[in-house]
């Protein structure tokens, strides 16, 4: 894996962190009937925007001089219920009520979002991470980002593999042109042999060692993380604010462009694309579309990078997030 991910996966990473990859839509599901059945805007919060013509706007092209990216990291799962029945319990309970007992069992869950959009005309790339705990919504029921995926893997709903690209593309107006899937493992690897990654925590964290290590502990404020201490930070679930993790990993994928958006990795990328972009569990890109658009990519260099986060609030408890759509898309249109 490591060949792949310093010559492919850490270029198209660092993109897919910010903008997300909404593309492969035609062979899809429309979003009128994958977020609601009747083709309503039901996101919470979204402020009275009930315009579902937003919906169809939001599946526009990009210009030519835009490339957007969408990478969503999972990892696996423990199983936390035999097959002949039960509730399932912790970050599990939307299945409690959307599934009968007999159901599959979930194998992945959502760690991150992180999309990024390169705009020639602006001279800017954005970076986003959305929050892995955000609500989004399928036939009018509004489920976790993990119970969306259970509906991806078993063909539920009329959700497919490009079911998050359309969801970020619906929320901040933005055309992914790729996406990517890749195991929170192979993504955290790629950053083994760079150094050091500088970030800002917001909350502190306290990290408990497996049998024979040492609690690690991770204090707020600016400090730089090795690859070890950025899996800490993205399987954490202890952060009360949601954009602490989302903002750690704005701040790897800034590093990770820094690294892989030069020259001296435009060198051979055809091959090392053709050799193991099958890394990449599942995605919509090629090497031949991507090549139309690679030279947005590796002009990364000359634009200004912003950061920014999607608009929302956290439910009471503290565990969902609710994405404010129509604050979002103006937010994504400044």
């Amino acid at each position: 894996m490591n060949g792949f991910v310093k010559s492919f996966v850490y270029p198209f990473l660092a993109a897919l962190v910010i903008f997300g990859f909404i593309a492969a839509i035609a062979a899809g599901p429309t979003l009128d009937r994958i977020f609601n059945k009747d083709g309503k805007d039901n996101v919470v919060n979204d402020d009275g925007d009930k315009n579902s013509n937003s919906q169809s706007s939001a599946l526009k092209s990009n210009a030519e001089g835009i490339l957007t990216l969408l990478l969503i990291g999972t990892d696996e799962v423990t199983p936390v219920q035999e097959e002949t029945g039960g509730t399932l319990g912790g970050v599990y309970d939307d299945y409690n009520s959307l599934l009968d007992s007999h159901a599959p069992r979930p194998t992945r869950r959502i760690d991150f979002l992180t999309l990024i959009s390169f705009d020639s005309a602006r001279s800017r790339t954005l970076i986003c991470s959305i929050p892995s705990t955000s609500l989004v919504t399928i036939s009018d029921v509004s489920v976790t980002m993990d119970t969306a995926y259970y509906y991806i893997e078993n063909g539920q709903n009329g959700a497919d593999y490009s079911f998050f690209a359309d969801f970020v593309t619906y929320i901040t107006g933005l055309h992914v042109d790729f996406y990517a899937y890749i195991d929170t493992d192979d993504y955290v690897s790629a950053f083994s042999d760079w150094g050091e990654i500088p970030i800002t925590l917001d909350e502190g964290a306290q990290i408990t060692g497996q049998l024979g290590e040492e609690n690690r502990i991770y204090n707020a404020g600016s400090q730089n993380i090795d690859s070890v201490g950025l899996y800490d930070i993205i399987k954490y679930s202890g952060f009360k604010n949601a954009f602490t993790k989302a903002n750690v990993l704005e701040a790897a994928a800034k590093f990770a462009l820094d690294k892989t958006a030069t020259s001296g990795y435009l060198m051979n990328f055809k091959e090392n694309f053709d050799k193991n972009a099958s890394k990449f569990y599942n995605t919509n890109v090629t090497y031949e579309e991507f090549e139309k658009k690679i030279m947005l990519y590796f002009s990364y260099e000359f634009y200004n990078t912003a950061a920014i986060n999607v608009i929302g609030d956290i439910s009471v408890d503290g565990t969902r997030f609710n994405i404010n759509r129509a604050r979002t898309l103006s937010y994504f249109k400044q």
